[in-house]
């Protein structure tokens, strides 16, 4: 395999967030208050009080869906923008036997924080988005909706697509409501991390308190980082 050409569900392999009373851990399944019991005393105090500042500030109202984009380092930055701002939910959207162009900057391991999916069935995809209750929203340089008129009285998938075409034909006809960002300079379009940066931000403004989550959806988020922040968390948990 070229290595700079790797299919991006192998890149995010280990991007997986398990929200569930039971986590598997390698070979076992164990349960949140055993994970948080074994490894939370094994951290030091000051960092376990910024895992638990960061899991009070996570949000499942904004997920980020990028569709088709080859290089990493696009992908990479809009990971870092969607993780510092909160939204841990993560949709690569690629066609079928697609590889990511690899670079290893950008992230700076934002990465290790998300719930990064991968997936080549874009409408199973989307409507599986619908089902659980996510709007979705398409960016568009041709659409009649400015990013202000989105309405966020229910959780939101941005979807962005790539820089030379945008979203596609399909995503267009699937999406609920398809958003420009304003723009009064000669330059005819942003930048595919900057165009997200901005909708993210714009959506990370307007939040409820909640957030989407619930107490105990928090608890098992903050179980799933405590095991992020061992080498080999599962011969702890085995011990």
């Amino acid at each position: 395999m070229d290595l700079d050409l790797i299919p991006a569900s192998e890149l995010f392999s280990k991007s997986k967030i398990q929200l569930a009373s039971q986590i598997q851990v390698g070979g076992g399944l164990y349960s949140v208050e055993a994970i948080i019991a074994k490894l939370e005393p094994l951290l030091l105090e000051e960092r376990v009080e910024k895992i638990q500042k960061v899991v009070g500030k996570r949000s499942l109202k904004v997920m980020t869906v990028l569709e088709d984009i080859y290089d990493r380092g696009n992908v990479s930055a809009v990971m870092r923008t969607a993780e510092s701002l909160g939204f841990f939910r993560f949709l690569i959207l690629e066609k079928e036997n697609a590889k990511f162009k690899a670079a290893n900057r950008i992230t700076r391991g934002a990465e290790k924080w998300l719930d990064v999916k991968v997936s080549s069935k874009l409408s199973e995809s989307v409507q599986s988005l619908k089902a659980e209750g996510y709007q979705l929203v398409g960016t568009d340089l041709n659409a009649t909706h400015e990013l202000s008129e989105v309405p966020l009285d229910q959780p939101v998938a941005l979807v962005i697509g790539n820089e030379k075409d945008g979203i596609s034909e399909e995503m267009k006809s699937l999406v609920d409501i398809r958003v420009k960002i304003p723009m009064v300079g000669f330059s005819q379009s942003y930048n595919l991390s900057v165009a997200s940066a901005m909708c993210l931000y714009e959506f990370s403004r307007h939040l409820n308190p909640d957030q989407g989550m619930s107490e105990e959806e928090r608890k098992q988020l903050y179980a799933n980082y405590l095991l992020r922040g061992f080498d080999n968390p599962e011969r702890l948990l085995k011990n």
